[in-house]
Parts: C-alpha cells; structure tokens; sequence
C-alpha cells in the first residue's frame, strides 16, 4: 500500500488521486516509523512537489518535527514555498486585505497561491486570550536565531502551530494587595487535579549571565549553564507567578525536567496540589531569583 500511494504522487495525472495520496501520507506521518520510511523512500520531495496544496503543507509541517526530515525538506525546495504560505496568510488576519491578497496571487509572484492555500495558513495563528502581542508564540525551545523576521516565518512554515492550553487562562490580576497587580496572571479554566502535567515551560535557549537575568528564565540544571527564557517568546507558562505575597502559603504548581520518548529534554508544570476553577496558578520563584533580580 505504502508503495501504491508514492507511485501515485510519481506518476498520477488525476489530482484527487494524489490529494488520497498525501492524506494516507499524513497518516503515516503520525509515528516515527512512518516518518523515517517516508524519508528513506523520497517522499518528501514528492511532498514538497504537491505544494501548496493544504494536505501537503500540513503533512510536510508534521514531518518538519524530525531535525532529518527538516533538513531533506530544505534540501527539497519546500521551505521558500511554506514560507509563501504563511506570508500570504499574513495579509488574511484583516478581511480587508481580501483584494490585496487576490491581487498578489493573481500576479505571479507567489505561483500556485490559491485560497485553498490561503485557508490552510489561516489556521496557523491561533493565540491565547489576552496574549501579549509582542510576544512569539510556541510550544517549543527555540535558538536565539530564530527570533529573527525571516528565521521566524520559516520556522513557523516548518512546524505545526501551537495551540492554546484549554486548562488555563491569562488574565488581569486585579486584587490591590497582590505583588502583580494590574499584571498578567496565569489561572486554572477547569479544576485540576494533583499530578497533572499542565504544560511545558517553552522559550528561547540562552547561556546564564548570572545576576539580573530577568524574571522570565528558567535555570536548567546540570553543568550546561542554559536557562530557557521566555521574555521574547514562550506560551502561556511565562505568565505563572511566584506565590510569595499572593497570600497563599505555598505554591501549587512546580517545574521538572524530563525526557520525551526521543530523549529530547522537556520542562513540565506539574501541579502539586488540587487546584480550583479560577484560582491562580503559583510556582515558587526560589530564593535565587530574589536575590538576582533584587532592585538596588
């Protein structure tokens, strides 16, 4: 069968064959196994060849997870051509932008720029509420490269989007006493139970300076000296506060590292205690970060 769907996608000259085609690719792209035997058998470029057609873009993005499979569809031709895609989809947050996109479509600049594509790069930008908007959303440890204008569309052309956590919501902190007031605030949506892992800490690898970092990193161990910070870009876990002053005693989430089942280092919130609708998500910042960050 697997053969069967990459003859198609060679040799096909009916376009829904190779529309069945890339989704049974899609498919086979959800495990690991799928992806290696997709890479090793050339369908990438055959992918890549399918653009930008929105089964393709997703399937390709799904696969741009793998470091290896990146790098083939670099080699491919295929980032310039999702790169397009989001550029386009760009100018579809404003409905006003309607003509200026048909306009740029209709003139050869973007080849093979349909509203199907357009539709596909629609549904990359989906931000939490109350996100702050100079901020880059993602679910993921990122190079301080990638912040970049041009790395930074790539990057989001290559890897699926993140999306929202359901369970939590940013919000205003607006009770006089607390130490953040008229700040954001991260809180729970649902009740949580003890021992759910809530989301990851995700930002931008950088080396430790030491003093004054800021209050968005966070200090991987080990004799690495990287902090993840999450100034410039993170999700929504850049917005947990510290417990102290808050009136509650003790926190009632905590961060830990692990390890993905591909051995790739990941920073969990986890919840210590159970956690009610609305209550405001607390980790503990650690004495070091108060005497850091201290004000003189």
């Amino acid at each position: 069968i697997f053969e069967d769907v990459l003859e198609a996608l060679r040799s096909s000259p009916d376009d829904q064959a190779r529309e069945r085609a890339v989704l049974s690719l899609w498919k086979i792209a959800a495990s690991d196994s799928g992806q290696i035997a997709i890479r090793e058998a050339g369908g990438l470029p055959l992918l890549v060849c399918e653009l930008p057609r929105s089964a393709a873009a997703r399937t390709l993005q799904r696969l741009a997870c793998d470091p290896d499979n990146e790098d083939a569809i670099r080699e491919a031709g295929g980032v310039t051509a999702l790169v397009t895609l989001v550029a386009l989809q760009n100018l579809r947050t404003d409905g006003t932008n309607a003509a200026a996109l048909d306009a740029l479509a209709a003139s050869g600049r973007y080849p093979g720029a349909t509203r199907e594509a357009c539709d596909f790069g629609r549904r990359t930008c989906v931000l939490p509420i109350n996100w702050e908007k100079t901020v880059r959303f993602t679910n993921r440890f990122l190079s301080e490269g990638t912040l970049a204008d041009g790395q930074w569309a790539m990057h989001c052309a290559l890897h699926a989007p993140p999306r929202p956590t359901g369970t939590v919501r940013i919000d205003l902190i607006t009770r006089p006493e607390h130490p953040c007031a008229g700040q954001r605030g991260l809180f729970a949506e649902v009740a949580l139970r003890m021992g759910t892992r809530l989301l990851r800490y995700c930002g931008v690898a950088r080396p430790r300076l030491g003093v004054g970092d800021g209050g968005y990193r966070f200090a991987l161990k080990g004799d690495l000296d990287i902090d993840i910070d999450a100034l410039c870009a993170g999700n929504e876990s850049r917005f947990i506060n510290d417990h102290r002053g808050t009136g509650t005693h003790r926190p009632n989430v905590q961060s830990n590292e692990t390890r993905s089942d591909t051995g790739e280092l990941e920073v969990w919130v986890e919840v210590q205690r159970p956690i009610a609708a609305r209550e405001e998500i607390l980790v503990s910042y650690g004495s070091r970060y108060f005497i850091e960050n201290e004000v003189e």
